[in-house]
């Protein structure tokens, strides 16, 4: 740029803990210009989410994606994975040479991993934790409601007939609970990304009939305890019992 001084207004300090923090970030038209190599780029730094490597990465890395079937390059190309970003960056840019960096890509992928099981292991002990509460609930309600299934049974309705009628009002349960939760869970993501990392994250539409499955099979899976307390009622000591203390 020679001896040449530029006045330019700071918009914005970037502070991510890398080499960014000593870089001084311009316009890219305006820095070709100034430099009179309009149109010119020697290098570009992209910096892209990617997620850790699989089976099918794998393969694509040590065959090449000519390698791959018509469906496994397909699904390959699809997916972020580090090769195939730098793929469709030379694909996008004729005469480009990507190349990633391992070093941070792995790094990246090892972190996203770790954290992909933590939050594994909190859905797996929030379903069961979950589970044990509706037992706990459905068996009380169960108890509280016992003279009318003595009630129920002394008239000829069958064990089985009681126990659907239960089993009907958990899954009415859980799918209000799927619901809220669904509406919960929507907003926290919402928050999470904007204010975590800084992105906004889309919502697939497999992710509403799967809260739904998942609520109400961990509703009906919490109310089997109540069903066999229910199954297990004699009629004539409720009654019995019922009548003796009225």
């Amino acid at each position: 740029m020679g001896k040449e001084n530029y006045a330019l207004k700071v918009r914005g300090v970037v502070t991510a803990g890398g080499d960014e923090d000593k870089q001084v970030f311009v316009p890219l038209a305006w820095l070709q210009e100034a430099v009179g190599r309009q149109g010119k780029v020697s290098r570009l730094e992209v910096s892209a989410l990617t997620m850790p490597k699989n089976d099918l990465a794998r393969k694509a890395e040590e065959l090449g994606p000519d390698a791959l079937s018509r469906q496994e390059f397909e699904t390959w190309y699809c997916s972020p994975f580090v090769d195939s970003v730098a793929y469709q960056i030379e694909e996008v840019i004729p005469g480009a040479w990507a190349r990633p960096i391992r070093q941070v890509a792995e790094s990246e992928g090892a972190i996203l991993s770790k954290v992909q099981l933590l939050m594994a292991l909190l859905a797996l002990a929030a379903t069961v934790s979950s589970v044990l509460g509706i037992s706990s609930l459905m068996g009380a309600a169960a108890l509280e409601r016992s003279r009318e299934v003595g009630l129920l049974k002394a008239l000829g309705a069958y064990d089985s007939s009681v126990i659907w009628l239960f089993l009907a009002e958990a899954c009415l349960i859980g799918v209000i609970g799927g619901a809220a939760g669904l509406i919960a869970g929507f907003g926290l993501a919402k928050f999470v990304g904007q204010n975590v990392f800084g992105t906004a994250i889309s919502i697939k539409a497999l992710t509403v009939p799967a809260g739904f499955a998942i609520a109400i099979g961990v509703t009906m899976l919490g109310s089997l305890s109540a069903a066999r307390t229910v199954s297990r009622l004699q009629p004539a000591r409720i009654l019995v019992g019922s009548y003796t203390n009225g």
